[in-house]
Protein backbone atom coordinates (compact mmCIF):
# COMPACT_ATOMS: atom_id res chain seq x y z
CA UNK A 1 0.00 0.00 0.00
CA UNK A 2 3.02 2.28 -0.15
CA UNK A 3 1.92 3.44 -3.58
CA UNK A 4 -1.47 4.51 -2.24
CA UNK A 5 0.16 6.24 0.74
CA UNK A 6 2.54 8.24 -1.47
CA UNK A 7 -0.28 9.04 -3.88
CA UNK A 8 -2.46 10.39 -1.10
CA UNK A 9 0.44 12.56 0.07
CA UNK A 10 0.62 14.33 -3.29
CA UNK A 11 2.92 12.30 -5.52
CA UNK A 12 1.51 10.34 -8.42
CA UNK A 13 2.48 6.73 -9.19
CA UNK A 14 3.13 5.68 -12.79
CA UNK A 15 0.14 4.01 -14.45
CA UNK A 16 1.99 0.67 -14.68
CA UNK A 17 2.38 0.67 -10.88
CA UNK A 18 -1.41 0.90 -10.58
CA UNK A 19 -2.11 -1.88 -13.08
CA UNK A 20 -0.05 -3.07 -16.02
CA UNK A 21 -2.33 -4.71 -18.58
CA UNK A 22 0.58 -6.52 -20.26
CA UNK A 23 1.99 -8.14 -17.12
CA UNK A 24 -1.18 -8.33 -15.04
CA UNK A 25 0.69 -6.84 -12.10
CA UNK A 26 0.05 -3.70 -10.15
CA UNK A 27 -1.68 -2.16 -7.19
CA UNK A 28 -4.24 -4.36 -5.48
CA UNK A 29 -6.24 -3.53 -2.37
CA UNK A 30 -5.32 -6.24 0.11
CA UNK A 31 -8.72 -5.98 1.79
CA UNK A 32 -10.56 -6.86 -1.45
CA UNK A 33 -10.74 -10.23 -3.20
CA UNK A 34 -8.76 -10.59 -6.41
CA UNK A 35 -11.87 -11.20 -8.49
CA UNK A 36 -14.98 -9.63 -7.02
CA UNK A 37 -18.33 -11.12 -7.93
CA UNK A 38 -20.67 -9.06 -10.08
CA UNK A 39 -22.85 -6.69 -8.08
CA UNK A 40 -26.39 -7.75 -7.25
CA UNK A 41 -29.31 -5.80 -8.72
CA UNK A 42 -29.99 -4.26 -5.29
CA UNK A 43 -26.36 -3.21 -4.78
CA UNK A 44 -25.40 0.38 -4.16
CA UNK A 45 -24.28 2.33 -7.22
CA UNK A 46 -21.21 4.52 -7.01
CA UNK A 47 -20.45 7.09 -9.69
CA UNK A 48 -16.75 7.78 -10.21
CA UNK A 49 -16.37 11.14 -12.01
CA UNK A 50 -12.66 11.24 -12.66
CA UNK A 51 -10.07 9.95 -15.18
CA UNK A 52 -11.98 6.71 -15.88
CA UNK A 53 -11.37 3.22 -14.51
CA UNK A 54 -8.87 0.68 -15.85
CA UNK A 55 -11.27 -1.81 -17.43
CA UNK A 56 -9.03 -4.87 -16.97
CA UNK A 57 -8.16 -4.28 -13.31
CA UNK A 58 -8.86 -7.66 -11.66
CA UNK A 59 -10.59 -6.20 -8.60
CA UNK A 60 -12.79 -3.81 -10.59
CA UNK A 61 -13.62 -5.32 -13.98
CA UNK A 62 -16.68 -7.26 -12.79
CA UNK A 63 -18.02 -4.25 -10.85
CA UNK A 64 -18.06 -1.62 -13.63
CA UNK A 65 -21.59 -1.71 -15.03
CA UNK A 66 -21.29 1.40 -17.23
CA UNK A 67 -18.57 3.73 -18.44
CA UNK A 68 -18.59 6.81 -20.61
CA UNK A 69 -16.15 9.51 -21.60
CA UNK A 70 -17.45 13.07 -21.56
CA UNK A 71 -14.33 14.28 -23.38
CA UNK A 72 -12.80 13.47 -26.76
CA UNK A 73 -10.96 10.48 -25.28
CA UNK A 74 -11.76 6.84 -24.56
CA UNK A 75 -13.41 6.00 -21.24
CA UNK A 76 -10.30 3.98 -20.25
CA UNK A 77 -8.18 5.33 -17.38
CA UNK A 78 -4.68 6.11 -18.67
CA UNK A 79 -3.64 8.01 -15.53
CA UNK A 80 -4.72 5.69 -12.73
CA UNK A 81 -6.35 8.30 -10.52
CA UNK A 82 -9.94 7.22 -11.18
CA UNK A 83 -8.96 3.59 -10.64
CA UNK A 84 -7.47 4.40 -7.23
CA UNK A 85 -10.59 6.39 -6.31
CA UNK A 86 -12.77 3.41 -7.31
CA UNK A 87 -10.70 1.03 -5.17
CA UNK A 88 -11.02 3.34 -2.17
CA UNK A 89 -14.77 3.73 -2.74
CA UNK A 90 -15.28 -0.04 -2.78
CA UNK A 91 -13.21 -0.46 0.36
CA UNK A 92 -15.32 2.19 2.09
CA UNK A 93 -18.57 0.64 0.91
CA UNK A 94 -17.61 -2.78 2.30
CA UNK A 95 -17.09 -1.38 5.81
CA UNK A 96 -20.84 -1.56 6.50
CA UNK A 97 -21.96 -4.10 3.92
CA UNK A 98 -20.86 -7.41 2.44
CA UNK A 99 -22.36 -6.54 -0.96
CA UNK A 100 -20.10 -5.22 -3.66
CA UNK A 101 -21.29 -1.95 -5.21
CA UNK A 102 -21.85 -1.35 -8.91
CA UNK A 103 -19.46 1.22 -10.38
CA UNK A 104 -20.43 3.78 -12.99
CA UNK A 105 -17.38 5.44 -14.52
CA UNK A 106 -17.50 8.91 -16.06
CA UNK A 107 -14.26 10.15 -17.57
CA UNK A 108 -13.99 13.94 -17.48
CA UNK A 109 -10.24 14.47 -17.98
CA UNK A 110 -7.99 14.76 -20.99
CA UNK A 111 -4.94 12.51 -21.39
CA UNK A 112 -2.88 14.82 -19.16
CA UNK A 113 -5.42 14.55 -16.32
CA UNK A 114 -6.87 18.02 -16.70
CA UNK A 115 -10.63 18.02 -16.01
CA UNK A 116 -13.04 19.78 -18.34
CA UNK A 117 -15.68 21.79 -16.44
CA UNK A 118 -18.36 21.19 -19.08
CA UNK A 119 -17.63 17.45 -18.98
CA UNK A 120 -17.91 17.41 -15.18
CA UNK A 121 -21.30 19.15 -15.33
CA UNK A 122 -22.55 16.79 -18.06
CA UNK A 123 -21.41 13.76 -16.03
CA UNK A 124 -23.27 14.99 -12.95
CA UNK A 125 -26.46 15.77 -14.84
Amino acid sequence: MAIVDSFLCGSFPPINDIYNVKTGKGLLMLELPLLASSPEASAARIGIIDSGIISNHPQLKSLVVASKSFTNTSSEDHLGHGTLVALQAIKGCLVNSSKFPALISARVTNDEGVPNLTAVIEAIV
